[in-house]
């Protein structure tokens, strides 16, 4: 279980005992983000602005996130794609059931949440070190186009044993 905005006292929870917890703070998460994009942190800063569409929204938007140390950065499925490349340098990684379309979450479809942050996960993907984009594949074709990263499809698993 890793939690990126709260630290969260596990043992309040029925966790199974050999459960493993990881606890980033904004900052640890950031320099985490950071080693995978062209321009390090300054390529999350500067696509963190694409969260807001009018320029007084994301002056307000930045002053935010900076004042209570809460930019944000990848979405989490981003981040756990850039944190699987991260423990496993030598390995390939499959994404599946992330992708980087709007839409609304799934328990608020109204909300442009989730649009507002997959559009910083497609600039950020945009900027990714080729080094590592090189090691993705997806199940997603909007992602594959997006990110120009390799479809995954059963007949290639033999690149991955």
């Amino acid at each position: 279980l890793i939690s990126r905005i709260f630290n969260i006292n596990i043992q309040n929870y029925n966790f199974d005992k050999n459960m493993q917890y990881k606890f980033f703070s904004n900052k640890q998460q950031l320099q985490i983000q950071s080693n995978f994009f062209k321009y390090n942190f300054l390529d999350v800063i500067l696509k963190e602005t694409y969260y807001e569409k009018k320029i007084f929204a994301k002056i307000n938007h930045m002053f935010k996130a900076i004042k209570n140390g809460s930019l944000i950065g990848a979405s989490t499925g981003f981040f756990t794609i850039l944190y699987a490349l991260m423990k496993h340098t030598d390995k390939k990684v499959i994404i599946s059931g992330i992708g980087m379309m709007g839409g609304g979450h799934y328990y608020n479809e109204k909300s442009d949440r989730y649009s507002n942050r997959s559009l910083v996960d497609r600039k950020l993907i945009l900027n990714m070190k080729k080094f590592f984009l090189q090691k993705l594949y997806t199940t997603d074709q909007n992602l594959a186009d997006v990110a120009d990263i390799k479809i995954w499809k059963s007949e290639i698993i033999k690149d991955f044993i």
